[in-house]
């Protein structure tokens, strides 16, 4: 099979099947400032809102206040606060502790199960890319069979591939017009 008809097979495959099953999202594409700040926003907002309660309780631990713009809570009032927000807290641990345990868990069987089963890239792009390498290094080094059964192989300085020479032999061969065949 000849380089030319290798590459039009490449061209013609399509490369896009493996970028459309990734995620993407509208937060990281360019030309977006509205949509990020309202998203920065609203996470901001939720922090606030999480943090809130927390800095409270912080703050009416010690009989002084660490934070004078945030309540001190102070007497039976702040004790019951405080005992039901410790306990609310403890909670909260413990609960996103054990999901994340098992999350993480599950993720990873999934990592180890069926990611590894499953293929992210063209195998028919793949096949006629290796096919092409298969070519380029028979013309340099020999055959396979000679490449592979020989112990010990010296490169001469003029079989050395120069620097970016594999890319730009993928360029060339790309931008050559299809021939008829």
């Amino acid at each position: 099979m000849n380089k030319l008809n290798l590459w039009s097979k490449l061209r013609n495959t399509s490369g896009n099947k493996a970028a459309q099953r990734f995620v993407q999202d509208k937060f990281y594409e360019n030309g977006s400032k509205v949509y990020k700040l309202a998203q920065a926003l609203v996470a901001i907002i939720g922090w606030l809102v999480l943090l809130f309660p927390l800095l409270i309780m912080i703050n009416s631990i010690l009989e002084k206040p660490l934070f004078t713009f945030i309540y001190h809570w102070s007497g039976k009032q702040g004790h019951i606060f405080l005992t039901y927000i410790s306990i609310v807290v403890v909670v909260g641990i413990l609960v996103l502790g054990t999901a994340s345990f098992f999350l993480v868990r599950r993720n990873n069987l999934m990592e180890i199960q069926k990611l590894a089963e499953k293929k992210f890239y063209d195998e028919e792009k793949n096949k006629i890319r290796l096919a092409l390498m298969e070519e380029l290094y028979s013309e340099r080094f020999g055959d396979k069979t000679s490449r592979e059964s020989a112990g010990y192989y010296v490169v001469s300085p003029e079989q050395n591939f120069p620097k970016n020479y594999i890319r730009s032999h993928y360029k060339e061969n790309e931008n050559e017009p299809e021939r008829a065949e």
